[in-house]
C-alpha cells in the first residue's frame, strides 16, 4: 500500500465490562467501564507474538479503569466502596481469577470493527 491512510474515529477506545462474582452460590453482578489507546492490528500481533504477559500489554494500552457500573466490587479495610482507579483495577486482577482475560477480551473488542445486525 502506497498510499498513507488513518481512521477517522479517534485513538481513545472505551468499553464496559460486566461480570459476576460468586457469593455463596450467589452470582452477584458487576461492571466497570474502561478506557485505552486503540492499537493497529499489525502492532499488536507483534507484540502478541513476542509473548507480552496480557497484563503488560494492556498497561501499554493506558487501560484504565474510569468508573464503576453499579456498585464498587471492592472495599477498603474499613467497608468503604473503593472508588475506580488504577489500584482498583490492579486489586481487581490480583483478587479475582479471569479478570486480566475478561479485560483483554473486552480490549480486543473494542479496538476491533463490529458487525450490525441487518447487513
Amino acid at each position: 500500500m502506497s498510499a498513507t491512510y488513518k481512521l477517522v474515529v479517534g485513538d481513545r477506545v472505551e468499553f464496559d465490562i460486566k461480570f459476576t462474582l460468586n457469593d455463596g452460590g450467589e452470582d452477584k453482578p458487576f461492571g466497570m467501564r474502561l478506557s485505552a489507546k486503540r492499537q493497529p492490528l499489525g502492532e499488536q500481533e507483534r507484540e502478541l507474538g513476542e509473548q507480552v504477559k496480557v497484563q503488560e500489554f494492556l498497561a501499554g494500552r493506558g487501560v484504565t479503569l474510569q468508573s464503576w457500573i453499579g456498585k464498587s466490587p471492592l472495599q477498603d479495610a474499613e467497608g468503604a466502596p473503593v472508588p475506580a482507579g488504577p489500584e482498583a483495577l490492579a486489586a481487581l486482577y490480583a483478587l479475582v481469577g479471569g479478570m486480566v482475560s475478561l479485560v483483554f477480551a473486552g480490549y480486543l473488542q473494542a479496538n476491533g470493527a463490529r458487525g450490525s445486525s441487518g447487513n
